[in-house]
């Protein structure tokens, strides 16, 4: 109860003093610089255009084009990408939602894959405090955060950078090997009649289900 009561306070806190638009905070946390050159710089504009002509993002294999990681002293080569289903993650014209893959096994803040995105895209400090509450309880919990970012030079306001799920996390919250479940988003977009906007008639499946099926610890 006192681990809550603490959240709860910091969390207020921080609601009143984070804004979408702030440039820098006072965190612990060194920023990040990410380098894209002019010719991948222009795939990703691309495809933002196509997201913007239909109203989605559509996801594919080839999306990733090649950036450079500042950050601290270390300089590391990753593949960036859009990420974001919706217009909230790249509908302005400099403030994208980036989905993060370093090189080999390098990492920042202890994270080989990870999110750079709006803190309106997860709802402000909501996604932080539930994370923060999962954390409390004992349960898994992604990392998550707040960090001052800039692309190319431009200094964008404080970004949200968000742990991508992986095979490790479980083991990093002291559990055994074992599969992660989630919501399936199919149902939202076949505008299936009553469930497109209810987690409720989502079906549940297995995290990365293709490994899952191909592995046979798991599977037995």
């Amino acid at each position: 109860m006192k681990s809550f009561a603490f959240w709860s306070i910091l969390c207020l806190f921080y609601a009143c003093t984070l804004d979408n638009n702030l440039k820098t905070i006072d965190s612990p946390n060194a920023p990040i610089k990410v380098l894209i050159n002019k010719p991948e710089l222009e795939k990703l504009q691309l495809k933002r255009t196509e997201a913007l002509n239909v109203g989605k993002l559509f996801k594919g294999k080839n999306d990733w084009v090649s950036a450079l990681i500042t950050h601290e002293d270390k300089s590391i080569r990753a593949k960036v990408r859009l990420k974001g289903d919706l217009s909230d993650h790249w509908r302005h014209e400099k403030e994208w939602s980036l989905k993060v893959k370093l090189d080999g096994d390098k990492s920042i803040y202890g994270m080989n894959r990870f999110a750079l995105q709006r803190p309106s895209t997860r709802g402000f400090l909501n996604e932080w405090y539930l994370h923060k509450l999962l954390s409390s309880a004992g349960l898994i919990a992604l990392k998550y955060d707040f960090i001052e970012i800039s692309i190319n030079g431009d200094l964008l306001p404080v970004y949200a950078i968000e742990e991508n799920i992986h095979k490790n996390l479980p083991n990093r919250h002291n559990r055994g090997k074992g599969v992660l479940f989630k919501f399936n988003g199919d149902f939202y977009w076949r505008h299936k009649p009553g469930l497109a906007t209810s987690f409720y008639g989502a079906r549940i499946t297995p995290f990365q289900e293709k490994k899952v099926k191909k592995d046979q610890v798991l599977l037995n």
